[in-house]
């Protein structure tokens, strides 16, 4: 009975969350507001239904083009890789990414940069090409440690040590992992 009563707060959250967006979507007056809103739409509907992620981040990347707004494309980008990711389109999901980072490059966007290695880290990794993989990590790795984003930094710890580990070699991965538990 706890845990249904846990749930249910939490569903009550996200979809009082979902209502905030929508009524900061009616309410907004800017266009790159708008952009951000639609995208922030896509990133609620993710888990649950990557198909509507992906709708919303068109939109949201339509809208962010048309009025030459980056970081509305990039935010809209990264919405999209994961939706492309979680429903199995992994080479579609490598163009937005590499879409993205292109993006976040000449716009000197540099924590989108890092999140876009990231992803293409983990779809190379995933395509089990780990030496591009873990070379992605690292530089997104580099590029968290030197924004002080430390608590993206042992995330992407942990998936070279995951890495390491699918690539049996076990004194890295534990190296990799320690060093992200010690640092979190």
């Amino acid at each position: 009975v706890m845990l249904n009563a846990g749930y249910t707060q939490d569903t009550n959250g996200q979809a009082q969350r979902h209502q905030d967006i929508l009524h900061s979507l009616d309410t907004a007056r800017q266009d790159t507001t708008r952009v951000l809103l639609v995208a922030a739409l896509a990133e609620y509907h993710m888990a649950d239904l990557p198909d509507s992620a992906l709708f919303y981040g068109y939109k949201a990347l339509a809208l962010a083009r048309q009025i030459k707004f980056p970081k509305g494309e990039v935010e809209a980008l990264s919405k999209m890789v994961i939706a492309l990711v979680t429903l199995g389109n992994d080479s579609k999901a490598l163009q937005m990414a590499l879409q993205g980072l292109k993006i976040a490059e000449k716009n000197n966007l540099i924590d989108d940069k890092a999140g876009f290695l990231e992803f293409l880290g983990n779809i190379y990794n995933g395509a089990k090409n780990y030496t591009k993989g873990l070379d992605l990590l690292r530089e997104s790795k580099t590029i968290c440690d030197s924004l002080h984003e430390f608590v993206h930094s042992v995330i992407i710890q942990n998936w070279i040590g995951g890495t390491y580990f699918t690539l049996n070699q076990l004194d890295s991965a534990l190296y990799y992992c320690q060093s992200a538990y010690k640092n979190s």
